[in-house]
């Protein structure tokens, strides 16, 4: 990040790297904020749906919600107030279920993104 960044009571510091992932087929994509020494700060979560991939585009439609995760393992709901009352239910219910999942194991997803970055990043 070119200037430091305040997400709710997270400071994400000058020269956070920020690392995205994205799949066809999942209710979100995550990014992965970590520190010049490749701890993280956060996890956030955008809840989604239609995310398509090519070659030189990646695109999605944001369903507003998003989770933030930070390494105390708080598990944020955000934005949720945003919905507009008269959502599909069945949206709403995609985007509830989606929140929960993310949640459910805040220890687990930290590990799970701290293993991919890893890989990516090749440090052991």
């Amino acid at each position: 990040m070119p200037a430091a960044y305040q997400l709710e009571d997270i400071l994400l510091p000058e020269d956070t790297l920020s690392l995205g992932y994205f799949w066809q087929g999942k209710p979100y994509n995550a990014y992965h904020w970590i520190d010049e020494y490749q701890n993280t700060l956060a996890l956030y979560f955008n809840v989604c749906d239609n995310t398509r991939i090519g070659v030189d585009v990646i695109e999605w439609r944001d369903l507003v919600v998003d989770v933030l995760i930070t390494p105390d393992q708080r598990c944020r709901v955000l934005d949720e107030d945003e919905l507009p009352a008269d959502l599909d239910p069945d949206l709403r219910a995609y985007i509830k279920t989606t929140q929960t999942s993310l949640c459910a194991a805040p220890l687990s997803r930290l590990a799970e993104y701290d293993k991919l970055t890893g890989n990516f990043l090749n440090r052991e």
